[in-house]
């Protein structure tokens, strides 16, 4: 477990994580579009129904998600080491593991995903794709929370906050929004008969029928985007934590 938290093996999953994620959904989006796919705008899980796009879906997210996790761990036991080192008290350290456990339940739901495409099993998809996103949005709230307490103790953890908060504020937006549209469709009262339709759709998937789920869809990828971001924001604070410790 030590040698998993050395500096160089933190950073070098943070960047494989992140390049694995992105790489994952762009090649399974082109690939849709290759298929004659309707471009503008599928959900992610869409690429999964189309079986030529499914391929890289499944094979990176199921990979993707393991490393995730291990990220999300990684992080969560680096800052635990740091907030003990200075003796922040519990409530601090709390906070902390809460968010490495809404972290690492994402990354697990995340490859557990890959293998339920939501036109075969549509409520256990549902259930997976709320589980990663609301999981990731608590992480990355929690763990901002606790990014501003840190940089209230060293100025260094100042310099990157900015653009931490800047994404993830966008994160959460994204993942309301996304929400907010998928509910217009069900309507707030599990009515997943429209949902059904839209996934004929998907399984034609030269036109996608709902302009709703579209628009859903949009802050979908927008929330995934910025989460890579906020990731991406603590590779210089790896340096901060391990020489610290």
């Amino acid at each position: 477990m030590q040698s998993l938290l050395q500096a160089k093996w933190v950073r070098y999953n943070h960047i494989a994580t992140i390049f694995g994620i992105f790489t994952t959904i762009l090649l399974s989006y082109f690939v849709w579009v290759r298929e004659g796919c309707d471009p503008w705008l599928p959900f992610i899980s869409d690429t999964d129904v189309n079986p030529q796009s499914g391929i890289p879906f499944t094979i990176g997210l199921s990979i993707s998600g393991i490393m995730l996790t291990i990220a999300f761990i990684q992080i969560g036991k680096l800052r635990q080491n740091w907030l003990e080192k200075y003796d922040t008290g519990d409530r601090l350290i709390f906070w902390n593991k809460m968010s490495t456990l809404a972290g690492v339940t994402s990354g697990l739901a995340t490859s557990w995903i890959a293998f339920t495409p939501w036109h075969e099993q549509m409520i256990l998809h549902i259930f997976q794709a709320s589980i990663i996103f609301t999981g990731a949005a608590i992480w990355v709230v929690i763990a901002s929370f606790v990014s501003i307490k840190m940089s209230e103790i060293d100025e260094s953890f100042s310099l990157i906050l900015k653009n931490r908060i800047i994404t993830a504020a966008i994160s959460v937006s994204s993942f309301i929004l996304m929400s907010i549209h998928f509910g217009l469709v069900v309507r707030g009262e599990g009515n997943l008969s429209n949902v059904e339709s839209y996934l004929d759709s998907v399984v034609i998937c030269t036109e996608l029928a709902s302009p709703i789920l579209t628009r859903a869809a949009f802050f979908e990828w927008l929330m995934v985007f910025s989460l890579g971001a906020v990731l991406a924001s603590f590779i210089p604070e790896i340096d901060l934590l391990v020489d610290e410790n």
